[in-house]
């Protein structure tokens, strides 16, 4: 199995990089306070670009490329911080899609229509069906059309007009708007099961990657700081023990990136055996961006805690992206009860 990008694929990486790098750098955010990240326009443009619908066959009005393909630009996403909202518009697309919802699948591939994503709140169970109960956090439903709810069983879409029990709060992330939702019963406008399509599974590979992104983000910050800081006449990154901060954060991406490839097409041509690779990559990916990120404040000393550095931004990022698609904890119990592979 060959693990390495096309040139097709890389062409798809360097696109993204280059405008994500020129449209949205990450130091804007720390002087802009515009909520949501991406505005009606810039939505709209994401997705005249193919993005949204990059992982979506043509048969169903999509790019027709694959979920490796999606992979590789939602670790450019995640490495420019953009939104989680923009996993809750594809897998929103591919659910309306999957169950003949046309014209809605289509408003969201070209981006008429905002999808928030939502996660289940621990403290309580929750039921996703044709009709959904249970205790939510919605991420983004600040100017949302639609919310995407997922577990391991399925897929829904509701409308957010249908939303009722609804509180603002304030996120750990300030790049994020907050709401929870308590649903009893709520109709969803459309729902798919997990037999009839892996979206749960395609979401943890999606997060994952965003987690890879951080990762790799933060990385390249810390080597950079450590080339240009000096202490004693030299600089910080000539010093044995940023070395091995620096080696160790390295490792730890590269193991994620090569975990994202295989999962991404394993669960692409052979989705009985998706579980037990995305929830490796998820606990993985999970382990590589709060670790990479945690460490490169330390790097970074007493810069490293400032607002004035988007260390911490990375920081934040990565444990909500923890609470989307399962836990590190759930993925973890998921490997240790899934069967042998042959």
């Amino acid at each position: 199995m060959d693990l390495l990008p096309t040139e097709e694929q890389q062409q798809i990486l360097d696109t993204a990089s280059n405008y994500l790098g020129n449209e949205f750098p990450v130091q804007a955010l720390l002087t802009t306070a515009q909520r949501p990240r991406l505005n009606h326009d810039q939505l709209k443009q994401l997705a005249g670009m193919g993005w949204i619908g990059i992982g979506l066959p043509d048969t169903l009005g999509g790019v027709g490329y694959g979920l490796s393909e999606e992979a590789l630009l939602f670790a450019e996403l995640g490495r420019y911080l953009m939104p989680p909202s923009l996993v809750g518009s594809v897998l929103a697309a591919r659910t309306a899609a999957v169950r003949g919802h046309d014209d809605l699948a289509h408003a969201i591939l070209d981006g008429t229509l905002r999808v928030a994503i939502a996660t289940q709140q621990s403290s309580a169970p929750a039921t996703i069906s044709p009709t959904v109960t249970g205790n939510f956090l919605v991420f983004e439903a600040e100017g949302a059309d639609y919310i995407m709810l997922t577990d391991d069983g399925g897929a829904a879409l509701v409308a957010l007009s249908d939303l009722q029990q609804v509180s603002q709060e304030r996120c750990m992330d300030p790049t994020l708007d907050l709401t929870c939702w308590r649903g009893d019963n709520t109709t969803t406008t459309c729902f798919v099961t997990a037999d009839q399509d892996a979206i749960f599974l395609r979401g943890t590979v999606l997060i994952s990657a965003m987690l890879l992104g951080i990762a790799e983000a933060t990385l390249q910050r810390s080597v950079d700081y450590a080339q240009a800081r000096e202490q004693f006449g030299k600089p910080i990154g000539s010093f044995q023990s940023i070395k091995h901060y620096c080696a160790e954060m390295s490792i730890r991406c590269e193991c994620v990136r090569a975990m994202l490839y295989y999962a991404s097409i394993t669960l692409q041509q052979q989705p009985s055996a998706g579980p037990l690779d995305t929830s490796s990559l998820k606990a993985l990916a999970i382990d590589a961006a709060q670790e990479n990120a945690n460490t490169a404040v330390q790097i970074h000393g007493g810069m490293g805690y400032t607002q004035e550095m988007d260390i911490h931004l990375f920081v934040k990022r990565a444990q909500v992206l923890e609470s989307l698609f399962g836990s590190e904890r759930f993925h973890l119990r998921q490997v240790l009860s899934a069967a042998a592979p042959p």
